[in-house]
């Protein structure tokens, strides 16, 4: 039998309201929560590629692309993690993994990496 390796994936909503109650364009609020996922990261021991890689290439030989692309402010971690913007809202990929476990604890670990960079990002936002 051949072993079947499966991955998650998670869509965040990402909605933001200024001081005076303005609405916040959702891309912006994403784009703030991944500009902190290294930062977000780091305490759960892992590490952020770094921000000018030429090409990160996978186990099994595939290039996978830069650390932080323009289009989706791509980032891969030291855990075979993704986190990206998409149409909008930041997206979390786990790693694959063969043990159903091993999945829940990469959707667990994404999304708690995700609200430790939300939490950043809001500390730094402006007050107005």
């Amino acid at each position: 039998m051949v072993p079947k390796r499966v991955g998650r994936d998670c869509e965040l909503s990402t909605t933001g309201v200024t001081a005076d109650g303005q609405t916040v364009p959702p891309w912006r609020v994403a784009w703030d929560v991944l500009a902190n996922i290294d930062e977000a990261f780091v305490p759960v021991g892992g590490r952020v590629w770094p921000a000018r890689s030429e090409a990160l290439v996978s186990d099994r030989g595939v290039t996978l692309a830069q650390r932080e692309s323009e289009d989706t402010h791509r980032n891969w971690t030291s855990s075979g993690q993704c986190f990206y913007c998409d149409m909008g809202h930041v997206e979390a990929a786990g790693a694959e993994a063969l043990d159903p476990l091993e999945v829940a604890a990469q959707s667990l670990s994404v999304l708690r990496v995700c609200e430790a960079a939300r939490q950043v990002a809001e500390a730094e936002a402006d007050c107005g």
